[in-house]
């Protein structure tokens, strides 16, 4: 990926390819068109340091989607 700066359209199209089974697609459609928003994700990961794509791609473990995938809501209980 990039290591020039980050900005939302690479930062969609990155969500994209990385999550692709998590997120319907859907979701994109008005991602990262002029929504306010974009500029609060880029100041947030810039606050944790996070510059650009391979910054961000180094953060995520290696076995995220498998640990993610794995993941049944609806059998875990929480107990207090």
């Amino acid at each position: 990926m990039k290591n020039t700066e980050i900005n939302i359209t690479d930062l969609k199209e990155f969500l994209k390819l990385k999550f692709s089974k998590l997120i319907p697609d859907f979701i994109y459609e008005g991602f990262g068109d002029y929504d306010s928003n974009e500029i609060d994700i880029l100041y947030e990961l810039e606050k944790y340091g996070i510059t650009n794509i391979s910054e961000l791609e180094k953060i995520i473990p290696d076995n995220y989607m498998e640990a993610v995938t794995c993941f049944d809501p609806y059998k875990t209980r929480v107990l207090f």
